[in-house]
């Protein structure tokens, strides 16, 4: 897992093949239409979304085994929570379609997540998102999708 400012990501070596994925976030605009954006075919993808951010209880972890996911936050702000997936419990089967599986709440650590900066988490990496700070708050978000094997 990595946290740092979007305008740093040309500082990690490992970022090297998907500099696509941090020019189309240097570019996005909170305007920016909801949906998906190919930046790379199937290899990077970026997710739009708007939402309410939720109470704590009610986010589980989730990973995934095929991509990581870059999270960025274009409005608002709100806590990902953070454990790696080894010693996990399975919440449910995982699901291959979508390249997701929850887990139960496990101890954690908390990431606060706003505007201009960036969450990387890789396979191994579960998260919590969209946490709200101080009550349900409208957020807007990109998740960038990039297949696991472009970073390193």
């Amino acid at each position: 897992m990595i946290v740092d400012q979007i305008s740093k990501w040309k500082s990690y070596p490992c970022f090297s093949k998907i500099g696509a994925a941090f020019e189309f976030l240097a570019k996005a605009a909170p305007d920016i239409a909801n949906g998906d954006h190919k930046i790379d075919g199937d290899n990077i993808i970026a997710k739009v979304s708007e939402y309410t951010s939720k109470n704590e209880p009610d986010a589980f972890p989730e990973a995934h085994k095929v991509y990581a996911d870059i999270q960025v936050l274009l409005s608002g702000a709100e806590y990902i929570q953070y454990m790696p997936v080894e010693g996990l419990t399975e919440k449910g089967p995982f699901e291959e379609k979508r390249d997701v599986g929850f887990y139960l709440k496990a101890p954690c650590s908390t990431i606060r997540l706003e505007p201009g900066l960036f969450a990387l988490f890789m396979p191994q990496d579960a998260h919590a998102p969209c946490i709200s700070i101080n009550g349900p708050a409208k957020i807007k978000k990109v998740v960038i999708k990039v297949r696991k094997e472009l970073i390193g």
